[in-house]
């Protein structure tokens, strides 16, 4: 009779014993199964990521004009003709809204921007003037990559004015874009007049 009592309590026992065992066992599994594939997604969104940059330069290629690139010559000048009040919470692109030089046609004066119309090796320089008592941050960008950055940093002066002029030498590709952002941390008046106190100019030096 004894026996039998405890067959009846230490077989169950052992059964959920042997239950909670297996539970674990499957649960291990599953969490293994869950990191696998979680690698196996974050290894997919590299390659669309990559596959999606290999489109983009393949769509430029395709919508760009083929182009003679050893006989392209290709510089601008363009100046800002206004004074820029920066007070947005956003970086801006200044637009230099008059051009003096504009060969190869590559600034786009609608856009405030620079399109390489070949790809090569390009230089940029950029000059801004700032307001006493202001502070601005301003930077060369390329299709949303930032590049080169100045200050112009009037903030300790009641009367005299601050410039401040940054030039780069960057490697571009046919298509990429160049212009020129002020930071949204900028404070302060942007001067400039017909005369060209903030300006943006480049030219193309050699082909790659």
């Amino acid at each position: 009779m004894k026996f039998g009592l405890v067959s009846v309590i230490v077989i169950p026992l052992f059964l959920a014993a042997v239950a909670v065992a297996v539970d674990d066992e499957m649960i291990e599994r599953l969490v293994q199964t869950v990191e696998r594939m979680q690698e196996e997604i974050h290894q997919l969104k590299g390659e669309i990521n990559r596959c999606n940059n290999h489109t983009k330069d393949s769509l430029k290629r395709l919508l760009l004009p083929n182009i003679d690139e050893a006989s392209v010559k290709v510089a601008f000048d363009a100046i800002l003709t206004h004074n820029l009040d920066h007070s947005s919470i956003e970086d801006t692109t200044i637009v230099f809204d008059s051009i003096l030089t504009n060969v190869g046609n590559a600034y786009a004066k609608d856009l405030g921007a620079f399109i390489a119309p070949v790809p090569g090796v390009y230089l940029f320089t950029y000059t801004i003037h700032s307001a006493a008592a202001g502070n601005i941050f301003a930077t060369l960008m390329v299709d949303g990559q930032r590049k080169t950055i100045i200050q112009v940093d009037g903030s300790g002066q009641s009367l005299l004015k601050a410039s401040s002029s940054r030039t780069s030498i960057l490697s571009l590709n046919q298509g990429d874009r160049a212009y020129i952002q002020i930071l949204k941390s900028s404070r302060g008046l942007l001067l400039s007049t017909d005369y060209g106190h903030s300006a943006f100019a480049g030219a193309l030096l050699f082909t790659n």
